[in-house]
């Protein structure tokens, strides 16, 4: 019994895919797959805006690491041969660094952001002033670290390639619109004959005009597939053959011309769609649902119902026809341009999205090194204030005299009094601290008395030495 049903079935099933006659909605899959291509190309859509790896954040690092460059770094950017200008070009081939041609405009760019024309700083841009220079110091070598991490990190992303044609949207919406229905801006209901086949009246035979070929009267854009795969061919044949209650007297009469109104109402079901940002994933869709559609007997391939041929009648397919070609050269194929191009756009559009990617992956990584440069001015302040030795972090911040407490605990006491950090006076039995080499200066040449501070008189008292003691 289960076999019996089963042979029924399988029958049943064989009727309906080959027999003698095509059946309602037996094109309903091919026709959705050319009308989403049509809606699609027709609707405007617009192309992922390419993402600059160069970021505001990479800028900013950047003109930070510029900002602390030592003069003789920012002349390299100057005219030669007039200062107070910038330079028009890179210094010559022998006088460059390795990495500079990579980096040159990326400098130049920085330096004109955090410097006057004249040579002075943009106050602005002044990020690190009020450092000491121990502090400037410590801070370029974290800065130029920074900047390098940034640069590599720019260097290593992949750009994008074959995306010439993303460049123009304008351009672009236009192509798209060409390959539905063979005009620049045409409406697919009120695309022409001319537009669609490059004749005043169109095709007339219709199996050629569905097979694939060079030449005018062919399917070469959306609209001419639509017409192959679902007009009929004379009342009563299958008119339901791509979505029910199409109208039956829109046929393509054998051995006739097209009516181009039938068309043209065809092209209208397909309906409209709403402008949205190209995809690969939607492009890529486009193509495989095209090619999913077709069928082949081993050597040709066929999108639509086929039995014979393309001819249109219900006994024998209405379908294109790809003389010699299997399924998977189709999309590749220079006289399909509707379905090539849509191919070619997709693999742009995923170039674009892959670097955009990592663009906005790198975007990361410049946001937390920038976080890092704006912190170091407070970062160095505080690791040289209280890492630092003490007469270092002296000599550079004041010359305010250090080690009061240390040297006034010994008052009285010669023997104990550390020579190292303090002096002992005589006379009026203190332990003192050694006084900084600029206030030695300063009081000889104020007084004329004083003498030069030598490295003799270091921990001496004033009997022995002759004059005050200062540290040097």
């Amino acid at each position: 019994m289960q076999q019996t049903l089963l042979a029924i079935l399988l029958a049943t099933s064989s009727k309906v895919a080959y027999g003698a006659n095509l059946v309602t909605g037996q094109n309903s899959r091919q026709y959705g797959a050319l009308c989403d291509i049509v809606r699609f190309a027709t609707s405007k859509p617009t192309i992922p805006p390419k993402l600059s790896v160069k970021t505001s954040a990479y800028t900013d690092i950047l003109e930070r690491n510029m900002s602390l460059a030592p003069a003789d770094w920012n002349v390299i950017f100057r005219n030669p041969k007039n200062s107070k200008e910038w330079r028009a070009d890179m210094p010559e081939e022998k006088d460059r660094g390795p990495d500079w041609q990579e980096k040159w405009q990326d400098w130049m760019t920085a330096i004109q952001a955090v410097e006057e024309t004249n040579g002075n700083p943009k106050p602005e841009k002044e990020y690190f002033k009020g450092l000491t220079p121990s502090q400037i110091a410590q801070a370029r070598a974290q800065m130029a670290l920074i900047a390098d991490t940034a640069f590599e990190l720019v260097k290593a992303t992949q750009p994008e390639t074959d995306t010439e044609r993303l460049n123009d949207e304008a351009a672009l919406q236009k192509e798209l619109n060409q390959l539905a229905t063979g005009g620049d801006a045409a409406e697919p209901e009120a695309a022409t004959h001319q537009q669609i086949y490059g004749t005043a009246t169109g095709p007339s035979a219709r199996n050629a005009a569905c097979t694939v070929g060079p030449g005018t009267n062919k399917p070469t854009h959306a609209l001419g597939a639509l017409a192959c795969v679902c007009l009929g061919e004379t009342n009563t044949q299958a008119d339901d053959i791509c979505y029910k209650g199409q109208t039956t007297t829109e046929v393509w009469s054998n051995a006739g011309s097209i009516t181009i109104a039938h068309l043209q109402n065809l092209a209208k079901s397909c309906g409209k769609i709403k402008p949205q940002q190209i995809t690969s994933a939607k492009l890529r869709a486009l193509v495989d649902n095209v090619v999913s559609a077709t069928t082949t007997d081993g050597t040709h391939t066929y999108l639509g119902a086929f039995l014979t041929d393309c001819d249109g009648q219900q006994a024998n397919g209405r379908c294109i026809k790809w003389p010699n070609k299997k399924q998977d050269a189709i999309e590749d194929d220079e006289h399909t341009p509707w379905l090539r191009y849509l191919a070619k756009l997709a693999t742009a559009v995923a170039s674009r999205e892959a670097a955009n990617a990592q663009a906005i992956e790198v975007g990361r990584h410049l946001n937390n090194l920038l976080a890092q440069a704006k912190a170091l001015p407070a970062a160095v302040k505080h690791v040289l204030t209280t890492n630092s030795p003490a007469q270092s972090w002296q000599k550079e911040k004041t010359g305010t005299p250090q080690g009061n407490n240390e040297c006034s605990a010994h008052h009285g006491s010669s023997a104990t009094c550390p020579q190292d950090k303090c002096t002992y006076d005589g006379k009026e039995n203190k332990c003192n601290p050694i006084k900084p080499v600029e206030a030695a200066e300063a009081a000889g040449t104020a007084e004329g008395a004083a003498e030069t501070t030598t490295e003799k008189c270091k921990g001496k008292d004033e009997k022995t030495c002759g004059t005050t003691q200062v540290y040097s």
